[in-house]
């Protein structure tokens, strides 16, 4: 109904008058039609029985909430075609009603389609679910029902109506109040202004075009592939790591390592047993580097032990 001063105002001597429509009116702008979250599912009950669960349906600002479970026994099977039945809840602005009904399908062939919700002449439905029924069928299985109540098309869930702020407008003045700044600003721009603001636009663009090349003052275009990343990896290959070499030991108490000569930067014996010993550097077989325990420590001769190393890539 049309509302002339808004909704809703205390009434002086009738002046704000409402009816049912008034509060629907209201209610429809705030909430879609359709079934609430998780209620009055179909489902599937003994025989040729469905089971509508309890819950709240609303539909154009018109709520009903169905206090208890309602079943369903549908109309027997044909013997040789299927059909597809639905469950619906309907609105009947006519008698002024709101209620679960089950409509029969019609028969067409081997491939049937739902009839569609009524949504004409007072009446509006909106579908729970469609109930597939096999030809010769005498019972109704789980996965002969389908779950309509999230289609919406058909039913939906109830949700708010304002989804959010609409940005396109917001932009579109946003957009409208800078083209009018920028208007009344070019104008005003002299050419010594706007080659100045030219010449610093290209410096910024000269510093962050050297930014792969410059550290500080420091220029690294000489390290590794020039840029920052591939001179910090040419340093990380410069510095020294730490290497575990497990080996055995001569009777002399000498070991050699799998480590070339000039490689090696320190050595510390990493385990013998509870003890530390000290290594001499000794000259090796080609260019391999060799140490020798001091030959007062005869526990670490001709035994295996693990040296701490570290050395160069």
């Amino acid at each position: 109904m049309a509302d002339q001063y808004g909704l809703f105002f205390n009434s002086i001597n009738g002046d704000r008058i409402y009816d049912a429509d008034s509060f629907s009116e209201w209610l429809n702008k705030f909430f879609t039609t359709g079934v609430f979250n998780g209620e009055l599912q179909v489902t599937a009950d003994s025989g040729m029985a469905v089971n509508v669960a309890s819950g709240y349906a609303n539909i154009n600002g018109k709520v009903r909430f169905f206090e208890q479970s309602q079943t369903f026994t549908l109309d027997p099977a044909s013997g040789v075609y299927p059909r597809i039945d639905t469950i619906v809840v309907r609105l009947d602005t006519t008698n002024r009603m709101i209620t679960t009904n089950y409509v029969k399908g019609d028969y067409s062939g081997n491939n049937p389609q739902p009839t569609a919700p009524t949504r004409t002449g007072g009446l509006y439905e909106i579908v729970l679910a469609q109930v597939y029924i096999s030809a010769g069928a005498t019972q109704i299985l789980a996965n002969d029902i389908t779950d309509t109540r999230a289609d919406d098309s058909v039913c939906g869930w109830v949700t708010s109506t304002v989804e959010g702020v609409p940005m396109d407008q917001i932009v579109s003045q946003m957009t409208a109040d800078f083209m009018t700044w920028f208007d009344h600003m070019k104008g005003q721009l002299s050419e010594d202004a706007a080659g100045n603001l030219q010449l610093q636009i290209d410096e910024t663009n000269t510093r962050i075009d050297g930014v792969d090349t410059e550290i500080g003052d420091t220029d690294i275009s000489s390290l590794g592939d020039g840029t920052i990343t591939g001179a910090v990896s040419a340093l990380n290959n410069c510095l020294p790591y730490l290497q575990e070499i497990t080996g055995t030991t001569t009777t002399a108490g000498i070991i050699t390592l799998a480590v070339p000569f000039e490689k090696v930067v320190s050595v510390n014996v990493s385990s013998v047993g509870s003890n530390w010993y000290v290594l001499t550097r000794k000259a090796g077989s080609g260019n391999a580097a060799c140490f020798v325990f001091d030959n007062a420590f005869t526990s670490v001769k001709n035994t295996t032990v693990t040296l701490a190393v570290w050395r160069l890539p």
